[in-house]
C-alpha cells in the first residue's frame, strides 16, 4: 500500500516539476521577440549614425542582419508567441505561477510587434 502511495507522490512531483519548467520556459521564450525588437532599434540607430557621417554600413552585414531580423520579427514572432502562450497556460497550475502569468502577458503583447515594425520600416528604411 505504501509503495503505491510513494509511486503516486513521485508522479505528482514529476508533473509539478514539468509544469514549473513550462512556466519558466514560457517566460523565457516570451522575451525573445522583444529582444529582437531591441536589436532592430539598435540597428536603426547605427544606420542613422552611419548615414549622417557619410560612412556606409557593411553591405553583407546589413543583408544578413535584415534577413535575421525579418525572419525573427515577422515569422518567428508568431510561432514563439503561440508556443509561449500555450506553455504559460499549461504552467499556470505550478508553484511558479508568476512566471507563467508573465509569459502569457508578454506573449499577448508580442503579437503586436510585427504591426509596430511595419510603420517603422516605412519611416526609416526608405
Amino acid at each position: 500500500m505504501s509503495s503505491s502511495i510513494n509511486y503516486q507522490v513521485d508522479i505528482l512531483e514529476r508533473k509539478e516539476k514539468a509544469r514549473s519548467g513550462l512556466a519558466v520556459t514560457s517566460f523565457g521564450i516570451s522575451l525573445i521577440p522583444p529582444s529582437t525588437l531591441a536589436l532592430f532599434a539598435i540597428y536603426l540607430a547605427i544606420e542613422q549614425i552611419m548615414s549622417s557621417s557619410n560612412n556606409n554600413f557593411p553591405f553583407l552585414l546589413e543583408i544578413l542582419l535584415m534577413i535575421f531580423l525579418g525572419l525573427m520579427l515577422y515569422i518567428a514572432c508568431y510561432a514563439l508567441c503561440i508556443t509561449s502562450l500555450i506553455m504559460g497556460l499549461r504552467g499556470l497550475k505550478s508553484k511558479k505561477k508568476k512566471f507563467a502569468i508573465l509569459g502569457i502577458i508578454i506573449s499577448v503583447f508580442n503579437f503586436s510587434i510585427p504591426f509596430l515594425i511595419s510603420p517603422v520600416n516605412e519611416l526609416f528604411l526608405r
